[in-house]
């Protein structure tokens, strides 16, 4: 389909031609032209959705290809444009030497070589001839259906036998006693999970246990399509009640309600509603099924866990399915693989068989999948290794799972989910990069009083609810910190990539020429084989993802994102000077030395940070929503009253004289989320003076880098904040007072902040803290938790606090306590925590314990103390 590409023109030609009908000034002709290529991409775009999902035949399919070629078109020509007239995207850096750019006769030349381009484009449009022979007739619709005994892998339940369920006892076991509790009300329980992980196969193996059959007086099975008919669906659990009813019964326009009503008092019935896709989908169904039937039940299945979560009431009620263990999915296997051998792999098969099986991630129809098609392979490694390193091509049936969760996705999230078919397989990326990837792209599309940031870890956190992103890692707060795509999930990517090029792979297989590439991916630890002509002109984003050799940056000029992350530069890419329209630039893990710059003096370095002398003359700050670690110089403190947007706010370089003006600028920006203020050497922070609102309600991590005679009240009013981070306060007051009752503290970081000798956390304070660190208490020498203080506490680090040589008291009371690292501390602390020590009793819960050493070579010497 070529909707991705459509809806990326459309966008870029929304931005841009404002500003080309205002160099050539705003001549009604190419206003008219413009105009009409609006429209066409409006009809296309409109046209594209409703086709989705259908397959057409090679005329149809050469209209699509068309439509695309169409699009790159429109946005070359846009992309020229922008490329040659670079000012209008690149305001305030080079707008003084741009200015008047346009007088001169060559830019002459390219404005009118764009009106020309324009014309021709829209000339071509008005050849492109009709659509509507296509739209009736020549397609051939998907999945229609909208109830009946099936499910989401209702293609592939033909490769499931009934005795092929494993691991999944303790569910069965599980969703069975809640079915048949005693729970008077109606109620729902869920089970849901990635496409293939066995949903139905589950909930029908609850569904006809005969307990289940004989405890309830009703019975229904249904499968609920994306497209289902409410009316359809609620007349078929009637006939499925009643099969023997009077057909005078089920009169059309009779409320479902009322015949529930009259025919199922005091009645138990269940309901199956197997492969439910929205939340107002079953609320649609239970909202005509709430008659107050007693105990009666209502299991779901879902490939959304945010619907499998929301459609409970409680939380034991979820069932979310993951895959099998590894010892299950090793079974499975080999009973399908090897059923002529009871089960038993061959010595010499079972590398290929764990790297398969490794490769299906333990969901259930692909092992099976796998295991069926292997048992009728010769059973040699060079005939598994080949299915090994195509296996998405060789089990269409994974595809057939995992196309409707395809088909689904709007267009902007399906942009993004194609996005890690660019990666390799297995490789987990972190959640800001790809956030800022998607935004560079123009994948995310703004939302009032949303940041774009938060609209694209929106789309993100939907990607994962839907079971097609997995997370690989949650930071404190539970948000995504990196994640990937299951492995027969990127095979299935790929291929839709493919089919959209969406992305063109440099690699080892890759061909040396895939036609206009859009993104390029370059994957290979060789010399990169893709050919260094034209056809890389095209290409708007460009990844090192290996560690070959790139192509030279001059075969990239309309680039807009480079990521070169890890790749094996030394040196700085001279070409990137010239890449005018580059929205992202990323050189994280390379060997790059020096970055150049525009004016290295204005940059200083304090404590390991590095801040930046903000200039005059950089234009309006008011809508700015990030500005961190800048110098805090008179001019810039006079600025920030008006820059009431600010979401994040890094200060360096703070002298005590500013606090008053600092505070009153602070208590405006009621969107603030992350505040980091570091003082100058030697100085004070005064912060006494902000007065919390009621709408200051955002801000989550605050950090305060310098002396502090003692916290500022309004902290203990910060109700939403999760991380605090004190360093260098040097109080002769204890700071935990005025963070003891923090409702939702997670973290506390705090480095030199106290001078006292003893540290109380005092009884039922600190709730939900789960990572502790302290840091150069010098004088520190008694740490008393009292009960049911941090009781959620998960990792303590102790670092540098010379005079602590006992075990915190009450140290045993943290039960939930994984972690205790310490960092150059007193040797008598360290004596306590060895073998045949009285105190090792206290911290028999804690199952990692470590103590580190600094080295005369600056190393850090861990040492095992579990």
């Amino acid at each position: 389909m070529a909707s991705l590409a459509v809806e990326a023109t459309l966008r870029l030609v929304e931005i841009v031609s404002s500003l080309i009908l205002e160099e050539i000034n705003r001549k009604k002709d190419v206003k008219e032209d413009i105009d009409c290529i609006m429209r066409w991409l409006k009809t296309m775009r409109a046209f594209l959705r409703d086709q989705e999902g259908t397959q057409g035949n090679e005329g149809h399919q050469d209209k699509v290809h068309q439509i695309r070629d169409l699009a790159y078109d429109i946005e070359d020509a846009f992309d020229d444009f922008m490329f040659h007239v670079p000012h209008h995207v690149h305001t305030h850096m080079i707008t003084k030497f741009a200015h008047g750019a346009t007088h001169f006769p060559q830019q002459r030349v390219v404005l009118h070589k764009m009106s020309s381009r324009i014309k021709k484009i829209r000339t071509k449009i008005q050849n492109f001839g009709y659509l509507e022979p296509l739209r009736t007739g020549n397609t051939t619709s998907g999945e229609s259906g909208t109830s009946g005994v099936g499910s989401e892998d209702h293609l592939a339940h033909r490769v499931v036998e009934e005795d092929d369920i494993v691991g999944f006892e303790g569910h069965v076991e599980c969703i069975r006693d809640q079915l048949l509790s005693g729970e008077p009300k109606l109620s729902t329980i869920s089970i849901a999970g990635p496409p293939g992980s066995g949903k139905t196969v589950l909930a029908k193996q609850v569904f006809e246990c005969k307990r289940v059959q004989g405890h309830f007086d009703f019975h229904a099975w249904l499968r609920v399509s994306p497209s289902f008919k409410r009316e359809e669906i609620l007349w078929s659990i009637l006939t499925q009640f009643f099969p023997g009813m009077d057909g005078s019964v089920l009169i059309k326009g009779v409320a479902v309600r009322e015949i529930f009503s009259k025919y199922m008092q005091q009645k138990r019935f269940i309901v199956v509603l197997d492969d439910i896709w929205r939340m107002q989908d079953w609320e649609k169904i239970v909202n005509e099924l709430q008659i107050g039937s007693s105990g009666s039940r209502i299991l779901i299945t879902s490939r959304n866990s945010g619907v499998g979560e929301s459609c409970v009431g409680y939380p034991n009620y979820v069932h979310q399915l993951n895959g099998l263990p590894w010892k299950e999915a090793f079974n499975l296997f080999g009973k399908k693989a090897f059923w002529s051998r009871n089960g038993i792999c061959p010595p010499e098969l079972e590398d290929w068989s764990e790297k398969i099986i490794k490769k299906c991630e333990g969901l259930p129809f692909a092992v099976i999948a796998a295991g069926n098609l292997l048992s009728k392979k010769g059973q040699i490694p060079h005939e598994w290794k080949k299915l090994h390193d195509s296996l998405g091509a060789n089990l269409p049936v994974i595809g057939s799972i995992l196309l409707p969760s395809y088909k689904y996705l709007p267009s902007n999230l399906r942009s993004c989910f194609l996005y890690f078919s660019i990666f390799p397989e297995d490789y987990s990326i972190q959640r800001q990069r790809l956030i800022r990837l998607w935004i560079a792209e123009g994948f995310v599309k703004e939302a009032r009083n949303t940041s774009l940031e938060e609209t694209a870890e929106n789309y993100l956190n939907e990607l994962v609810q839907r079971n097609l992103v997995d997370v690989t890692a949650k930071d404190i707060e539970g948000r995504v910190r990196s994640c990937r795509v299951l492995n027969i999930v990127h095979e299935f990517i790929i291929d839709k990539a493919e089919e959209e090029n969406f992305v063109g792979s440099a690699s080892e297989r890759s061909s040396s020429s895939q036609g206009r590439i859009r993104r390029l991916s370059a994957q290979t630890d060789i010399r990169t084989n893709v050919e260094l002509s034209q056809t890389l002109r095209h290409v708007r984003s460009a990844f090192m993802l290996g560690r070959g050799k790139f192509p030279s940056l001059k075969f990239f000029q309309l680039l807009r994102i480079l990521d070169m992350q890890g790749a094996p530069l030394e040196d700085f890419p001279n070409g990137v000077k010239e890449l005018v329209l580059l929205k992202y630039l990323s050189f994280q893990e390379t060997n790059i030395k020096t970055v150049p710059k525009y004016d290295v003096k204005n940059y200083m370095t304090f404590d390991g940070a590095k801040g930046v002398e903000m200039l005059s003359g950089r234009g309006a700050l008011s809508n700015i929503q990030k500005l961190s670690l800048v110098m805090a110089t008179t001019e810039l403190i006079e600025k920030l009253d008006g820059m009431i947007h600010l979401r994040k706010l890094g200060l360096i370089n703070l002298k005590s004289k500013d606090g008053r003006k600092v505070c009153e600028s602070i208590q405006k920006m009621e969107h603030l989320s992350t505040l980091d203020l570091r003082a100058e050497s030697g100085d004070h922070l005064e912060l006494d003076h902000i007065q919390i609102k009621p709408g200051f309600v955002f801000l989550r991590h605050l950090y305060l880098k310098g002396q502090l005679q003692k916290l500022p009240k309004w902290v203990s009013s910060l109700e939403s904040l999760i991380k605090v981070c004190l360093k260098w306060s040097r109080s002769n007051i204890n700071p935990l007072q005025a963070l003891q009752d923090l409702p939702n503290l997670m973290d506390l970081n705090m480095v030199d902040a106290f001078t006292g000798q003893t540290l109380e956390f005092k009884a039922n304070t600190f709730r939900k803290l789960k990572m502790l660190q302290i840091e150069q208490f010098s004088e520190l020498s008694i740490v008393d938790v009292q009960v049911n203080a941090m009781p959620a506490l998960e990792k303590l680090t102790f670092r540098k606090c010379e005079k602590l040589d006992t075990l915190p008291f009450g140290i045993k009371m943290l039960t939930n306590l994984q972690e205790l690292l310490l960092y150059d501390m007193n040797g008598e602390f360290i004596d306590r925590l060895r073998k045949n020590s009285e105190d090792l009793n206290l911290v028999r819960h804690v199952r990692v314990i470590r103590s580190y050493t600094l080295s005369k070579d600056q190393y850090w010497l861990p040492q095992n103390l579990s």
